[in-house]
Order: structure tokens, then C-alpha cells, then sequence
């Protein structure tokens, strides 16, 4: 029997890829991107999320007050 193996959690994800390309770029120099921004794409979908779960309490919370 063949067994596909679909490689779900596998490899890295997109940001983090982009945070090692920006750690490499600033530590060789070739930025003067603040540290802070060096690590935004981790902290940038962090707070995305945390956003989004503010919208869902606040529907929440109206929809059960209607």
C-alpha cells in the first residue's frame, strides 16, 4: 500500500525564513535596520492574531448582549 506523506509541520515557515535573511543582513552590516525590526515578522503576525482575537471577543460579547 503507498502511503503519501503529505509533510504537514515540516520546513520553516515564511517569516522565519525572512528573520534569519534580516539577522544575517544585519549582523553582516548590510542593513541599519534596528533590531526591533529585524525580528517584525514575528512580532508582526503575533499581533495580528492578538488583534484578531480582540475582534472576536467584542463580537462575541455584543452579539451576546443582543
Amino acid at each position: 500500500m503507498n502511503r503519501v506523506d503529505k509533510g504537514v509541520g515540516s520546513g520553516i515557515s515564511w517569516t522565519t525564513m525572512l528573520v534569519m535573511i534580516f539577522i544575517v543582513l544585519k549582523v553582516m552590516g548590510l542593513t541599519s535596520m534596528s533590531w526591533i525590526w529585524v525580528f517584525s515578522p514575528w512580532w508582526l503576525g503575533i499581533a495580528i492574531v492578538a488583534f484578531a482575537f480582540v475582534i472576536i471577543g467584542i463580537l462575541a460579547f455584543l452579539l451576546s448582549n443582543w
